[in-house]
């Protein structure tokens, strides 16, 4: 894996506002793309969604779409945060994910408790959507504030987390973050912890009208003592053999056994309906390696390799850091397909700390595609210093583009 090149793409135009930046293609072959623009008004509270299309393979682009700024209603903001989404293989629709729910105090942790997931749906490109809606689980019981299994909107949320795929089959996977509930019937939060959730993933079916019949994955879970907010933002990908890989953000445990920051990984045999007990994931070699709760991304090549994109410390990180950091350096390695590890030695650094830079970096927030006329990857990445403007510190958060060659 070689580094190509490294760009801004994205000026962050006010220092109050961390930028975003993702784009990828919008039917199953050709350049026509679209591009998903959006800040950051506070922790976690996304807006200004600009839609642009591009038809020469993301060189020049087009305004296409505005998407409405939180709306106020009497019983709070709606507030909504969208994927890129991707294009099915085999009918070249493109889907999106989402989620959207009203806060009453316009804070991003009602999202715990008030998120519904929903579905766009493109028929031609991008240019119109032909289905907009919430994402149901298949059945009488299932409503808007009953979505699936296990989740009731105003005690606990299900939410798409990651990156979408289509399996070999034709399905759908959305890996999804669920926060789950307790004894009592409301959102569970354990002592300690900012957010708490598990992983499911929703499964959807083609309907011979062009929606999606939706179900619903078992759930991973780890425990507080392996990890204080459990299993978070698990992203995925189908091996050759039918297996599917998901990787896992997770914190160190309250246990004494578990005081690292790790990923975690499980597998499913059965489609993505079903997982095996999440364990640490390591190298090849079977030793472990350090990584903050942060992102990470699992994608194929059309050479046929799994690559994981995410953090990994060189050094055991320092225990008065923030269990979401270091964020950097940002690398990419080869999964070995037959026993789902990485390989050590295929890791490239993509981007990390320079002079210059605070302690605070974050080199996470990041999409990718592989561009179908060179066959890079190609990575859209805020480099966001770590200030945090809604405590009035100054912040630079643009977005990078860079480009990847296997």
């Amino acid at each position: 894996m070689k580094l190509v090149s490294r760009e801004i793409s994205f000026p962050q135009a006010d220092p109050r506002y961390p930028t975003y930046e993702s784009a990828g293609y919008v039917s199953a072959s050709g350049q026509e793309m679209i591009r998903l623009r959006y800040e950051e008004l506070d922790c976690d509270i996304f807006d200004k969604y600009r839609i642009g299309l591009s038809s020469d393979n993301g060189r020049t682009w087009t305004e296409h779409e505005r998407w409405p700024v939180g709306r106020k209603l009497p019983e709070g903001t709606r507030r909504a945060m969208w994927s890129i989404g991707l294009p099915d293989p085999n009918t070249g629709r493109l889907v999106l994910t989402g989620k959207e729910g009203v806060f009453r105090h316009d804070d991003s942790l009602e999202g715990m408790t008030h998120y519904c997931p929903y579905c766009r749906v493109s028929e031609d490109a991008g240019q119109t959507w032909s289905v907009y809606g919430p994402i149901i689980q298949d059945g009488d019981e299932y409503t808007e504030e009953h979505p699936c299994r296990g989740v009731h909107v105003g005690s606990n949320s299900v939410t798409p987390a990651n990156a979408e795929i289509f399996t070999a089959d034709g399905r759908l996977l959305v890996p999804c973050n669920v926060s789950t509930v307790g004894p009592d019937g409301h959102y569970f939060l354990p002592e300690g912890a900012y957010t708490y959730t598990a992983a499911g993933v929703l499964v959807g079916t083609w309907r011979d009208d062009g929606r999606l019949d939706w179900d619903f994955s078992q759930l991973v879970t780890l425990e507080p003592e392996k990890s204080i907010r459990g299993a978070v933002e698990p992203t995925l990908a189908e091996m050759p053999d039918g297996r599917i890989l998901m990787v896992l953000r997770a914190n160190a445990g309250t246990s004494p056994d578990y005081g690292e920051k790790r990923k975690w990984h499980c597998v499913s045999t059965d489609g993505g309906y079903t997982w095996d007990e999440p364990r640490p994931w390591s190298y090849t070699d079977g030793s472990l390696f350090y990584s903050p709760s942060s992102i990470s991304r699992l994608i194929r090549h059309s050479n046929g390799h799994c690559y994981w994109i995410g953090n990994v410390s060189d050094e055991r990180p320092d225990d008065a850091l923030d269990g979401n950091a270091p964020r950097y350096p940002l690398v990419i390695g080869r999964v070995d397909q037959q026993d789902l590890l990485l390989e050590r030695d295929s890791l490239c650094t993509i981007d990390t700390r320079e002079e210059g830079d605070s302690p605070a970096l974050q080199l996470s927030n990041f999409t990718v595609y592989e561009d179908r006329l060179s066959g890079e990857f190609v990575l859209r990445m805020t480099r966001w210093n770590g200030g945090c403007p809604w405590n009035d510190e100054p912040t630079d958060a643009s977005v990078y583009l860079y480009r990847l060659q296997p």
